[in-house]
This record gives C-alpha cells, sequence and structure tokens, in this order.
C-alpha cells in the first residue's frame, strides 16, 4: 500500500469536505477514498512541478489501466503494480514534504476521477519523461498518444 502522511490525509480530507459538499460520499459517489490517495500521491511523484494538464494526464493513464482489462482494477493496485511506477520502486521515501504542492495534485487527481475533466491523456496507459530519457524499449510497439509538458504518453 502507498505509505501515509498523516499531515497530507488532512489535506485530502480538508480538500473534499470544502469542495462545497456535507461529505467525501458526496463527491467520490461511495468510491474508495483510498483510491484518490493513491492517486494523488501518484501525482506528486510522477509530475510534481508540472501544469495541471500534466497532472491530469498522470492521474487518466492511471484510469485508463483501471479500465483495460491488461491491468488490475483500482488505482492502488495499478500504482503497485511490480515495476510500473519508478517512485513506488525505487527504495526512496514516499513521504509528502510539500503539502502546497500536494493539495494542487490532490485537485488534479480529484477532477479525474470524479471525471469532471477530458482524457488529455487520448487513452494513453503508459507514458515516460522525455526530458529525463529517450524512448524506452518497452515502448517501441506503442503509439505516441500525446505530448505534454515533460512526458510523452503511449498506448
Amino acid at each position: 500500500m502507498v505509505e501515509i502522511s498523516w499531515n497530507a490525509m488532512a489535506v485530502l480530507l480538508s480538500i473534499l469536505f470544502n469542495w462545497g459538499l456535507q461529505s467525501p460520499d458526496d463527491i467520490l459517489y461511495g468510491e474508495d477514498v483510498s483510491s484518490l490517495w493513491c492517486m494523488s500521491v501518484n501525482v506528486y511523484h510522477e509530475a510534481r512541478g508540472e501544469a495541471r494538464t500534466e497532472q491530469i494526464a498522470v492521474s487518466q493513464v492511471v484510469l485508463n489501466r483501471v479500465a483495460d482489462p491488461r491491468w488490475p482494477d483500482t488505482p492502488c493496485k495499478v500504482i503497485t503494480q511490480n515495476q510500473q511506477f519508478s517512485w513506488y520502486w525505487d527504495a526512496r521515501s514516499d513521504m509528502i514534504y510539500d503539502l502546497r504542492t500536494f493539495r494542487e495534485n490532490i485537485y488534479a487527481a480529484l477532477l479525474v476521477y470524479t471525471g469532471r475533466t477530458d482524457d488529455v491523456a487520448k487513452g494513453a496507459t503508459h507514458y515516460y519523461a522525455h526530458d529525463i530519457i529517450g524512448p524506452p524499449p518497452w515502448g517501441k510497439n506503442m503509439t505516441v498518444a500525446n505530448k505534454l509538458g515533460g512526458h510523452t504518453y503511449l498506448k
């Protein structure tokens, strides 16, 4: 499971309660809050400092995988699947230290999770940081779906 920072969880809950509704269930329509937590932490580690559109695209990739029968059926299972998201497998701390940035990451994940944004990843199930690495070998048979900021999105 994704490591919990209680301060970061407090930020998540405050956003949910301040979204203008009575409880998180009103926002998530009974969905699992842990899914939103996992998606928010993933955005923090994968697209922290990127534009909101990029954060939305990273979140959308997770949901695109959830919708694809080749992948696990929940965001947390997708994110923690063996060797899929480098931040989860790099043996470094996954704690949330920048709560202001994390707040923005939560909003991006929440917009995607509640279906309040278009799929800017354009159906992609993978991405890589093109400013850091060249096209990875695992993507050689994939099609570029979109390119935003520092990431290339593949399907």
